[in-house]
């Protein structure tokens, strides 16, 4: 039941993006710099309940981050930075950030 439920979501995650996607992955990109940085009050980026997709959000850039097999050097704070000034957002960081969302749900 799980896989029949699943794959409907996964199948097109780079599709297209919906309004509000573009200030979930900001959000997310923002609560993982505050988090690596221990600036606990800058967690706080929504003053509504967006908890659940800002910390999904995190574990799918965090993840395209590790599987991308970027350069030693770089590091995620530099990835989330480059991530947070894409306008529009890539349609591949967008597929990771779904990627948990569709897990979870």
């Amino acid at each position: 039941m799980f896989v029949l439920a699943l794959v409907p979501r996964v199948l097109w995650l780079n599709a297209f993006m919906t309004t509000d996607e573009y200030v979930w992955v900001k959000r997310s990109t923002q609560f993982a710099t505050a988090l690596m940085g221990g600036r606990w009050a800058d967690t706080f980026v929504a003053g509504h309940p967006g908890v659940t997709t800002t910390w999904a959000g995190t574990v799918g850039l965090t993840a395209r981050y590790l599987l991308q097999g970027s350069e030693p050097s770089s590091s995620l704070a530099g990835f989330l930075e480059k991530v947070n000034s894409m306008d529009p957002i890539a349609l591949d960081i967008l597929a990771a950030v779904r990627w948990p969302i569709a897990l979870v749900t």
